[in-house]
């Protein structure tokens, strides 16, 4: 399994094998850039050069994404205690406004804790957001790659889960 984690100025691609709840690292590449992701890819050689570590790691051609980037927004919130799909409504709604995001923005929470706020049950979660063209962009380059990105996650909610 390829693991692929993009930061603001660094890119690592990881070669793993998962064993119940484990992952053991067989090799890692790492490319450094100065300027944004986009800006590095958009070079020919560097685009080329990612594109072969990542045909090096052999014919598996599914990975998985993690991003740790500015371009992700994260919030705490604390919220009544609803149904899914309120709650999803309630998310996107109250961070729209807070931070006046476009419908462009793909919203995704995690709950860490269960509270109690004036006698009400609450959930205390993890908001992400990240605007969907810089993903977008990010999944255009490894599907161009040969790569098939089957799951995207967030540097924080990916360390919650594990």
């Amino acid at each position: 399994m390829l693991i692929i984690e993009i930061r603001d100025n660094t890119l690592l691609l990881i070669q793993a094998v998962t064993k119940v709840n484990t992952f053991i690292i067989k090799s890692t590449k790492t490319f450094t850039f100065e300027d944004s992701w986009k800006n590095f890819i958009g070079d020919p050689v560097n685009a080329a050069a990612v594109t072969d570590a990542i045909k090096s790691y052999g014919k598996d051609n599914k990975a998985l994404l993690c991003m740790n980037t500015s371009t992700l927004i994260y919030r705490e919130m604390v919220v009544p205690k609803a149904s899914p799909r309120y709650l999803n409504t309630m998310i996107r709604h109250e961070l729209s406004h807070a931070l006046n995001l476009s419908s462009d923005f793909l919203i995704d929470y995690s709950i860490l804790d269960e509270t109690i706020k004036n006698e009400k049950k609450m959930n205390k979660i993890m908001v992400a957001a990240v605007s969907a063209s810089s993903l977008n962009e990010i999944i255009d380059f490894f599907d161009k790659t040969g790569l098939q990105i089957i799951k995207i996650d967030v540097s924080l909610n990916s360390i919650m889960k594990f």
